[in-house]
């Protein structure tokens, strides 16, 4: 009974997709918008579905099913003193407000799912020696495909891991004059159509 549930957890795996590499990217490269410069402190511009965009489509579909949204912003300093990223107010379309959440709830959320790849142990194939002395009545096949699924995706999520905490812009500084481009992760922005910033006491 216990062979037979294992074989069709698995069989479900294999349906719906093995593991899949991650593509690394820089935030500079994402074809931002125009800055919006009404506000007197800074110009920024954002640019929404950042895995999506960077063919990281596995990543991209847990994002969609989680609610979670990584988006890149480039920011320029226009004022005369350093501001802090942390200080700043977000909405949804200049009504709605919304809150980045913690870097590491994203990654823990939208990773893909490694220890899952183990039930792949559950496949087995009938052995065509099955009767012959010392032989069982079947063949685990799932073997290679655990480990080898279950390898790509936990170097897929330590490469996810690394590429988005360099550009996290959670607590960064700009100094005046200065631009920077990161990325913050939200949920339940999926349906946002822009994204504003406001400063303190702007």
């Amino acid at each position: 009974m216990l062979m037979k549930t294992l074989f069709y957890i698995s069989l479900m795996l294999l349906l719906s997709g093995c593991a899949t590499t991650y593509k690394t990217f820089t935030t500079e490269q994402f074809p931002f918008k125009e800055l919006q410069t009404e506000n007197p402190k800074i110009a920024y511009t954002a640019r929404q579905g950042v895995m999506f965009n960077t063919n990281n489509f596995k990543y991209a579909k847990r994002e969609q099913k989680e609610g979670y949204s990584l988006i890149a912003f480039k920011i320029v300093n226009k004022s005369g003193a350093p501001i802090n990223v942390s200080d700043f107010k977000y909405s949804c379309g200049g009504s709605t407000a919304i809150t980045p959440i913690s870097m590491d709830e994203y990654i823990k959320e939208n990773k893909q799912k490694e220890g899952l790849y183990w039930l792949y142990l559950g496949l087995v194939s009938p052995n065509p020696f099955m009767g012959k002395q010392g032989l069982g009545k079947v063949i685990p096949v799932g073997v290679a495909p655990a480990i080898v699924n279950f390898a790509l995706a936990h170097k897929a999520n330590k490469k996810m891991k690394q590429n988005i905490m360099l550009y996290d812009m959670t607590n960064k500084v700009i100094q005046p004059n200065d631009t920077i481009y990161g990325i913050l992760p939200f949920k339940g922005v999926a349906n946002c159509g822009e994204i504003y910033i406001t400063t303190p006491a702007q």
